[in-house]
């Protein structure tokens, strides 16, 4: 694994974001008043009064309690004009650029904080169990860099390393990518993504809190309900296989939202599925290989009717090669095929066709899903089943089920289970789960609304030292 990736990975993930990717003071819990004029206009300086440096303890902004200094602006500034580079883009130089750069810088602090202002207000903390959670993701974190600098260390090492020597190495390694690519010691790194995890956790509990929260209306679920089920209705006509990709969806998350249409067409059922251990002989792949060679050579031949000695040694040769591919075959699919017959001869029984499923089939899948069945299209063909499966189903009565199918070495033996019945899902029969759909959706709807909200409100009340910033990117 590449060193640098790993440390450019983590820039990414932490750049623009909450914390300063240098790893100077955060700021936001400063004593250090602001100097100069406060203003809710993050740009009333007079650029040609910079100075060439500044205090970058000074507090720059605050948004409520939090206080923010002028490294927080400086760094913040800097990452974006980062970025602006790495995409090709030209480094700001002139006043008026360096300002707009700059109010760019300032409105992603206060916009990335503003969740952070809220819970501060609202009074939502983390628990001990919330924080013991952020602990494990720091660990977790230190140890995969460790782990995949020790693995890149020990790929390209030239002489056997002690333990001492390899750990040694490693720490050095990382403490010298850390310093050159994020501008720190890898410790206060690590300080400075516990704090990116500890803000990423109360944003989450912040949403939370809004979401557990929120309430819909019965009218707002009808509207949700009929505008829904028109999309899904227009969707599932123009495709019908996008009604079973909504409906399995739902059923492996039910906080998905549940198909609301049904189209014509479609059948559950339930499938065994028998397939070979292991692999053919390679000896079977090269026969068939000889075999398609004397095919086309003997093709040639008896076009012209010239050789019939070499045609006759070629048909036996042929016979040989077949009776040793079939052999090859028949020992290979043996057990599946006998499998496939017992399962057979058990469902001809009268036993259950689950109980049979459980007890043969081979297919990976989940137990509760084979069980529940499969959607099946029967108008066209389905390409999620062989063609031969497909068509034995497509034709079958309800709660029936087929002979074994042989395809390709496996066995399958298919039983429709049920019709789906096309239509609309009724509102009033389904109202707990279309509630449930309705308000994870309408909520989260509601969600990016007030975070829009609070985000305002916060660059609203935001106050800023601009004198302390003034020197940034000049």
């Amino acid at each position: 694994m590449n060193k640098f990736k790993i440390i450019l990975a983590l820039v990414l993930v932490l750049a623009l974001g909450t914390m300063s990717v240098a790893c100077l003071d955060d700021g936001k819990q400063s004593s250090n008043e602001g100097s100069g004029q406060a203003t809710n206009d993050p740009a009333t300086f007079d650029p040609s009064s910079v100075a060439s440096a500044g205090d970058r303890d000074a507090i720059a902004l605050t948004l409520g309690d939090l206080a923010f200094t002028a490294g927080d602006v400086e760094d913040m500034y800097d990452d974006y004009v980062y970025y602006l580079t790495q995409y090709g883009m030209s480094e700001p130089t002139t006043d008026e650029d360096i300002a707009s750069t700059l109010d760019i810088a300032l409105q992603e602090i206060v916009s990335s904080n503003a969740l952070i202002w809220q819970a501060g207000l609202q009074g939502i903390e983390l628990s001990e169990d919330e924080l013991a959670e952020v602990d494990a993701a720091v660990n977790t974190h230190e140890t995969d860099l460790i782990d995949a600098y020790r693995e890149d260390i020990l790929s390209s090492a030239t002489e056997e390393l002690t333990d001492a020597e390899l750990e040694q190495q490693v720490m050095e390694a990382i403490e010298t990518d850390v310093m050159a690519n994020v501008g720190c010691t890898f410790g206060d790194y690590l300080e400075l993504y516990r704090d990116y995890c500890t803000e990423d956790a109360i944003n989450a509990k912040v949403e939370k809190v809004f979401i557990d929260a929120y309430e819909v209306a019965d009218s707002d679920v009808a509207d949700w309900y009929n505008t829904t089920l028109e999309a899904q209705r227009s969707s599932f006509e123009e495709d019908a296989l996008a009604y079973r990709t909504q409906a399995n969806a739902y059923y492996t998350d039910p906080s998905a939202v549940p198909a609301l249409f049904t189209p014509d067409g479609f059948v559950c059922v339930q499938l065994i599925e028998i397939k070979p251990e292991g692999t053919l002989e390679d000896s079977y792949t090269a026969n068939k290989t000889s075999m398609t060679a004397l095919e086309a050579e003997y093709g040639k031949l008896a076009l012209t009717g010239s050789n019939p000695d070499r045609l006759a040694a070629i048909e036996a040769e042929y016979a040989t090669l077949k009776a040793a591919v079939d052999a090859t075959y028949a020992l290979y699919i043996k057990d599946a095929k006998t499998a496939a017959q017992e399962a057979y001869a058990k469902l001809q029984a009268g036993e259950d066709f689950v109980s049979v499923m459980n007890e043969y089939s081979t297919a990976e899948a989940d137990t509760q899903m084979q069980e529940k069945g499969t959607l099946l299209y029967t108008l066209a063909s389905d390409s999620a089943f062989a063609s031969e499966v497909w068509g034995a189903a497509a034709a079958m009565p309800v709660g029936t089920n087929s002979t074994i199918i042989e395809v390709d070495g496996a066995f399958y033996i298919v039983k429709v289970l049920s019709l789906e019945t096309a239509g609309s899902m009724d509102l009033a029969a389904n109202k707990d789960a279309i509630t449930a759909a309705a308000r994870a959706e309408l909520g989260d709807a509601a969600w990016t609304d007030q975070v829009s909200a609070w985000t305002q409100e916060a660059m609203d009340i935001a106050v800023y030292y601009p004198e302390t910033y003034a020197y940034v990117g000049h």
